[in-house]
């Protein structure tokens, strides 16, 4: 006997919001991208990367006031998880369809892990998380 899991997921299109002044809220996009995952860098270089359901990869590189899709080398423009490596934005892993993708370019260029890529779930075969230690 084979189970199968339906798993439904409710996917709203996220705005992101910067806060102005503590009081007041602004919208600062992106607009139309279901975000799934979103990271940041640490170090205060106003990188932020957002992963979407349907759009890819966003990257703003001014703190969120504009952003950008940097999906060259993508395979599947739904990107379920992100995670930058601690030295800096330079350096970012994505979980998709099919396994693990890379980018050490700031996310001009994105590839395979190899090594990696195919293990995911075999009945679904995306990368849900993803975690650099």
């Amino acid at each position: 006997m084979r189970i199968s899991l339906a798993v439904t997921i409710l996917f709203l299109p996220l705005t992101l919001l910067g806060q102005q002044s503590g009081a007041a809220w602004t919208n600062i996009g992106p607009r139309l991208a279901a975000a799934l995952t979103i990271v940041a860098d640490p170090h205060g270089s106003g990188t932020i990367y957002i992963a979407t359901f349907g759009a890819g990869i966003l990257k703003s590189a001014d703190s969120g006031s504009t952003w950008s899709a940097v999906n060259n080398g993508l395979t599947d423009l739904t990107v379920d998880a992100l995670a930058m490596d601690a030295s800096g934005p330079q350096t970012v892993y994505a979980g998709a369809l099919g396994g693990v993708i890379k980018s050490d370019d700031g996310a001009v260029t994105w590839r395979n892990l190899p090594a990696i890529s195919g293990s995911a779930n075999s009945d679904y075969g995306s990368v849900h998380t993803v975690h650099i230690t």
